[in-house]
């Protein structure tokens, strides 16, 4: 159906936009992302943002390869959605889409297992 074609396609845009994040990939973020996009963060000590220069701030300051971690030790990181569910309003021109963000994160010279 039309309606699982959508639901499909956006899990998928919303999965590359969580992995440019993860990549320091700002040009794939700046795409997927609309300019007047708005949001509440912890940093923003929980005013609204509009724009994406508060993230492009953390993308040209921690864009070290993906090691969004604060600490000096070099990581690899997977993010991953755990229980999507997306919600189609408005004959499918709006959605609204939920999830449990897993990110998994190796230091550098570590193995998994």
């Amino acid at each position: 159906t039309t309606a699982t074609s959508t639901t499909i396609l956006l899990l998928d845009l919303n999965q590359k936009l969580l992995d440019s994040i993860i990549r320091s990939d700002y040009e794939t973020y700046n795409n997927l992302c609309a300019d007047d996009m708005s949001c509440m963060e912890p940093e923003s000590n929980q005013l609204v943002i509009v724009g994406k220069g508060f993230h492009k701030y953390y993308f040209d300051v921690l864009g070290n390869g993906g090691n969004h971690s604060t600490t000096a030790t070099p990581s690899k990181s997977n993010v991953t959605m755990s229980q999507p569910h997306v919600q189609l309003l408005a004959g499918g021109t709006v959605a609204v889409i939920s999830y449990v963000k897993l990110t998994q994160t190796i230091p550098i010279g570590d193995s998994a297992g």
